[in-house]
């Protein structure tokens, strides 16, 4: 299973995520499943507005390495200025899992090291899969979230409503492609 965290707290939040999904698909990575959008506080640096976030999962030839440059350069298309930690983003394209795999290595962290710390990526993650087990040892992802890790994060668009409007901007030649 390979799942990307999508965030976002400048401009129009929802509308940055549905871009970023379809410019995914551009350049061949299907779109398996997607959660709901929800409205999530800042993790980190608090001193910001809320967040838009949900995750996606996709299928993909592409490597996890070339992936994550696949996501950063999406950011990059899209306006992303990185220049405070945790803080302010047009987007954030954050590669979660990559079937099971694990890397270390100074490009890329997998599983990615913060997720189980982040009630607004395992929220989504527990919506649309709620049996996931991260690194195959730990409990499933709906067991672990806590009232408190739910407090202040509000669905704002079903998935069904985020996969509607992703595929209401999809390029002509691309909306053949099925959702799974």
């Amino acid at each position: 299973m390979k799942i990307i965290g999508l965030g976002s707290n400048l401009g129009d939040r929802t509308d940055n995520l549905v871009e970023a999904v379809v410019r995914l698909e551009q350049v061949g990575v299907e779109l398996m499943h997607a959660s709901s959008c929800y409205l999530t506080p800042p993790w980190g640096d608090t001193d910001q507005d809320a967040f838009v976030n949900a995750v996606v999962q996709v299928e993909t030839a592409l490597s996890p390495e070339d992936l994550l440059r696949t996501l950063l350069q999406i950011e990059e298309e899209m306006g992303r200025v990185r220049y405070r930690k945790w803080g302010p983003r047009l987007i954030d394209l954050d590669l979660i899992e990559y079937d099971g795999q694990v890397r270390d290595t100074e490009l890329l962290k997998l599983p990615h090291p913060f997720f189980l710390e982040r009630p607004f990526v395992m929220i989504p993650l527990a919506e649309m899969h709620p049996r996931f087990l991260p690194n195959g040892q730990l409990p499933e992802i709906a067991q672990r979230i806590s009232a408190a890790d739910r407090e202040g994060i509000d669905p704002i668009m079903d998935r069904l409503a985020f996969e509607d409007a992703i595929k209401s901007r999809r390029s002509p030649l691309a909306s053949d492609i099925p959702f799974s």
